[in-house]
């Protein structure tokens, strides 16, 4: 049987730990040499990201902003349109009751009997004076 070399350093027949300590440097070395641009491109991917949902929150309160002044612009033409449709309403139905009240006072007119209205011409009196010259009545 060989000797692995794990815990002595043993005859040097069959141990491999060398090679697997050169291919560990060997990453170690290859790590260091990728993670600066790694680090680059992730920060750049961060900033991109960052960027995104910075737009998406300005989408957002755009089309928050753009429902919100649709529907206070369609509230807005509601309540004009109901007030118009009031005012219609309230003018026809004055108009119902003026035209009523005047088909009343022609009916009335026309039931009561007829009254003259005359004027009466007095003559005038004659003033009589005394000797004195003041006047009586």
């Amino acid at each position: 049987m060989k000797c692995p070399g794990l815990h002595c350093d043993g005859c040097g027949s069959g141990g491999g730990g060398g090679g697997v300590l050169a291919v560990l440097v060997a990453v170690v070395i290859i790590a260091a040499i990728v993670a600066r641009p790694v680090e680059h491109a992730a920060a750049a991917v961060g900033h991109v990201v960052a960027e995104v949902l910075h737009v998406l929150l300005i989408t957002a309160e755009t089309a928050g902003i753009t429902v919100a002044a649709a529907g206070a612009i369609a509230a807005a033409v509601i309540l004009a349109g109901r007030a118009r449709r009031n005012a219609a309403i309230r003018t026809a139905d004055r108009r119902d009751t003026e035209r009523q009240l005047v088909d009343t006072i022609l009916r009335r007119e026309q039931l009561a009997p007829r009254t003259w209205h005359a004027t009466v011409i007095q003559p005038e009196q004659q003033q009589i004076t005394n000797p004195t010259g003041d006047r009586q009545c």
